[in-house]
């Protein structure tokens, strides 16, 4: 049988393989026709979509809580801290704390100011400690109320001012009294400032010439005497302490161991010009256990305590005839002792009019 010849399948295999190139035919060379599905409206993929993305978001919210110890309290927290990270990076982040400190010690009305002055670097931390507020977080976040009240709250603090000065800066006005004076209450002693608050802060080594005040409104009252000896130093070197009497006046305690009665305090400035020239210009101020009056103006009523003897001075140091004494004077063994004293009347009836510095008579 003769050998059959196949054909050969690499020659015209083109031409073998249906031309599925044209449009509408398929593999097998049958026409095809493209027929459009209608896919229906779109806003049920949308809402599927967006609520895959509550869904994930609040899956984010649970996971922060539960890393945060499970309290869902510190989610928003968390977000607050990256939204003040966003605004320290575009330049809103606080860059300055600066602090003012007034002296209102002196001051009369609510209009008056007060005076500037600098803190020490303790009080000033303690100012910036009570704000609670670090460089770097937003100026959004600094709220000036809370702030004040916080400020408020620092012991020598009276009362402050809060300024945000935009984009990064915050101004701290504080209004504080200066401390004048140490109070003895109760056995113990405590600085109080011009207001008469104590100051915790500040120990008795810390004041220049401490003057000790004590008795009922002593602290309140401590200003008006302390304001009243800041033109008598020499007066005042030699103050001892000073005793609030009734509310009203001052008895102050000279060195050494002299007493001496102020009238009341509308009086107080020139009591005490004439005490500190009666112990400039006379020995009154020198014996020891001696009590001076000098509650009535032009007049000084002196009594030794340990004498029974009285004796009322004029403002140059000598003793005044008493109308009310004895016929039969007597010598004083006070301080002038060639002059004629009474032992008669009490101190307090003793009416003499005395003359005055520019030679008058005073009533």
């Amino acid at each position: 049988m003769p050998p059959v010849k196949r054909p050969n399948a690499s020659k015209n295999s083109s031409s073998a393989r249906p031309d599925t190139s044209r449009a509408g035919q398929n593999s097998r060379g049958y026409a095809s026709t493209t027929v459009p599905v209608d896919a229906g409206p779109a806003w049920p993929q949308q809402l599927a979509s967006g609520a895959l993305g509550v869904a994930v978001v609040t899956g984010l919210f649970f996971g922060a809580a539960a890393w945060l110890g499970g309290s869902f309290k510190a989610v928003p927290r968390l977000i607050d801290t990256h939204v003040n990270m966003g605004l320290a990076a575009i330049g809103l982040g606080l860059s300055d704390v600066k602090i003012v400190a007034l002296d209102v010690s002196d001051r009369v009305n609510k209009q008056d100011i007060g005076q500037p002055i600098s803190l020490t670097p303790e009080r000033e931390q303690m100012v910036r400690e009570a704000l609670l507020i670090e460089l770097g977080e937003p100026l959004f976040s600094a709220d000036p109320t809370s702030m004040r009240e916080a400020a408020r709250g620092v012991g020598f603090v009276k009362d402050a001012t809060i300024v945000r000065l935009w984009p990064d800066q915050l101004l701290v006005v504080v209004e504080v009294a200066r401390p004048i004076a140490v109070l003895r209450e109760g056995g113990r002693d405590s600085v109080i400032d011009a207001l008469g608050a104590p100051v915790a802060d500040v120990n008795r080594s810390g004041l220049e010439q401490p003057i000790l005040v004590s008795g009922t409104g002593a602290a309140e009252a401590a200003y008006g005497l302390v304001k009243a000896l800041e033109t008598r130093s020499k007066l005042r070197q030699r103050l001892e302490r000073a005793e609030r009497i009734g509310d009203r006046r001052w008895d102050i305690l000279i060195s050494p161991s002299v007493r001496v009665l102020l009238p009341e305090d509308q009086n107080l400035p020139k009591a005490l010009e004439t005490a500190e020239k009666l112990m400039m210009e006379t020995e009154l101020f020198s014996a020891r256990n001696r009590r001076v009056d000098l509650r009535i103006e032009g007049k000084a009523f002196v009594r030794d305590m340990l004498s029974p003897i009285d004796a009322t001075y004029g403002l140059d140091g000598q003793i005044l005839p008493n109308p009310l004494a004895p016929a039969t004077p007597q010598a004083t063994s006070a301080v002038a002792p060639n002059a004629a004293t009474d032992t008669g009347a009490p101190t307090q009836r003793v009416l003499q009019q005395l003359p005055s510095p520019s030679g008058g008579r005073r009533e």
